[in-house]
């Protein structure tokens, strides 16, 4: 039988929620910022007439421009369009792959456990964060978070709303793998998204060479693109 420490689980998941919110942060700043640092770019370039008259010439040599988009851009639709693949894949994670008829009644068996462990966790919080039951803003703000939560069907984040607010609930270690999983993706794109140029530039103390290494970025993969054309 399964069996995990109380505190070692509610660690794991502070691990996970931190992870998950650092993500959400950096993704906001980046599109807060983007607009901001393509300005920059602009003033660069009419700053710099030289590099500009070269950036020029590279987009007038017959280069498709629909397939340079802007770098900040594509780093940020990578990692949002693989932030949704691999949502897709962890909520289908519990889950056998169905080679036969055994194999799909025990992956609808599953579908339905989760489904109604979602169902319990976000009753119970309900009953002690909606408006109905409490006039305390901060609970409010819970009951917001844990109907978002179970619109996604984020099991883990409903988790660790009934930690914050002491309701029991028990795990299996189905759940306790895809918390850790989970945990080590958000780590993994935090890390990716540390390199987003929006992001190096906005906390440089070396903006210029950063707004530098952006064109001269932009100009060798216009070079690279006709090559390979």
């Amino acid at each position: 039988m399964f069996s995990i420490d109380s505190n070692q689980f509610y660690s794991l998941l502070g691990e996970y929620t931190g992870a998950r919110d650092e993500f959400s942060k950096k993704i906001e700043i980046i599109n807060t910022n983007i607009s901001k640092f393509m300005s920059e770019v602009d003033r660069f370039l009419d700053d710099n007439p030289e590099i500009k008259n070269l950036l020029n010439e590279e987009e007038n040599k017959n280069v498709d421009m629909d397939e340079l988009s802007d770098i900040n851009v594509i780093i940020q639709n990578e990692v949002i369009s693989e932030q949704h693949t691999t949502d897709q894949e962890l909520s289908s994670s519990v889950e056998l792959v169905p080679v036969g008829e055994v194999e799909e009644i025990i992956d609808s068996e599953i579908d339905q456990e989760r489904e109604k462990k979602l169902r319990d966790l976000y009753r119970k919080i309900v009953k002690i964060t909606h408006p109905d039951k409490t006039l305390d803003q901060i609970l409010h703000e819970l009951y917001i978070q844990a109907t978002g939560y179970y619109n996604e069907k984020d099991l883990l984040s409903l988790f660790y709303l009934c930690y914050k607010l002491g309701i029991s609930f028990s795990v299996d270690s189905v759940e306790v793998e895809e918390l850790n999983e989970r945990t080590s993706d958000f780590r993994s794109k935090n890390k990716f998204l540390d390199n987003n140029l929006t992001l190096v530039w906005l906390y440089s103390d070396k903006k210029e060479r950063v707004i530098l290494d952006y064109i001269l970025s932009q100009i060798r993969g216009k070079r690279m693109n006709r090559m390979f054309r």
